[in-house]
């Protein structure tokens, strides 16, 4: 569904509790057009989470692996908090800029709320 965001709004309009991880999908989001997707991601904020699917296999090099993560979130960072052009495989995308509540959502409050057991505040 990741290909098409009206697809997955079908779902979320169909399934009351369905949610998704954006995870490895942020690329697809890049290649569709950005007024769509930032509408998509404003309308079903609630329900829409960033997490992650990358790993560390025990042949992998944890320096090699660490900066591709640190590349990877600053990319998407990029792309849902700024406007700024983002390049991802020779393809150019211009970020969201969602707002902050969004990104908020997106980054942690809906991980709260869809993932039992995670604790609601950072502790510091």
């Amino acid at each position: 569904m990741e290909a098409d965001v009206n697809e997955m709004a079908r779902r979320f309009d169909r399934y009351p509790n369905f949610a998704v991880d954006a995870a490895a999908r942020v690329p697809y989001f890049m290649l569709q057009p950005r007024e769509k997707v930032r509408a998509f991601l404003i309308k079903y904020q609630d329900r829409i989470l960033y997490a992650t699917d990358l790993v560390v296999m025990p042949q992998d090099s944890a320096e090699k692996a660490l900066l591709e993560w640190t590349n990877t979130y600053e990319r998407d960072w990029k792309f849902f908090a700024t406007d700024q052009t983002v390049e991802y495989k020779g393809h150019n995308a211009h970020g969201l800029r969602l707002p902050e509540p969004v990104l908020r959502k997106l980054y942690h409050d809906n991980a709260v709320r869809w993932i039992p057991g995670i604790v609601g505040r950072v502790q510091h």
